[in-house]
């Protein structure tokens, strides 16, 4: 006996966080009886898979802190993209914060040389080999600076928000 369809696993759908269903694969999920479904995120426009019961809740894993996606596909090797400079990685943060936030970028510094530790117990990856773009703040307010966190050699964004370092 199956159940009803609610649409959720249909190409075009679109989740409360932004996440596109784009297409199903031919993988099983890792919940049985579940298939892989190829999703996009509106915000930073990266692919990835996910169970096709996760799909109505699922956050991005490159911008949202989403948990990690499934593959998509198993017989294409993974495409990389070139490093990612200080500028391109200036490109990369400005595009991702380009529909949600209004500023610019102030300055883009390598993360060897700012202080993390406010933020390194929340990310499941080294932030090591990255770069750190800062948002462009009212510099009449006291708060915590707002960063973007670009991978120097995929351009991924591997982290968005509070680098907490009021005060």
């Amino acid at each position: 006996m199956s159940r009803a369809s609610k649409g959720t696993t249909v190409p075009g759908f679109q989740n409360p966080n932004g996440q596109i269903v784009v297409r199903k694969t031919n993988l099983r999920g890792n919940l049985y009886p579940n298939w892989t479904y190829v999703l996009r995120c509106e915000y930073c426009s990266k692919e990835y898979g996910a169970n096709g019961c996760d799909i109505h809740v699922r956050l991005c894993p490159y911008c949202q802190r989403g948990a990690p996606g499934l593959p998509i596909n198993a017989d294409e090797p993974s495409a990389t993209r070139p490093a990612a400079g200080r500028e391109k990685a200036r490109e990369l943060a400005q595009e991702y914060l380009r529909k949600t936030y209004p500023h610019g970028i102030s300055a883009v510094l390598d993360a060897a040389d700012v202080n993390l530790r406010g933020i390194l117990l929340d990310q499941p990856h080294s932030l090591e080999n990255c770069w750190v773009a800062f948002i462009q703040q009212d510099p009449w307010v006291l708060r915590s600076s707002s960063v973007v966190i670009v991978d120097k050699q995929s351009g991924e964004i591997r982290y968005h928000g509070s680098l907490h370092d009021e005060g």
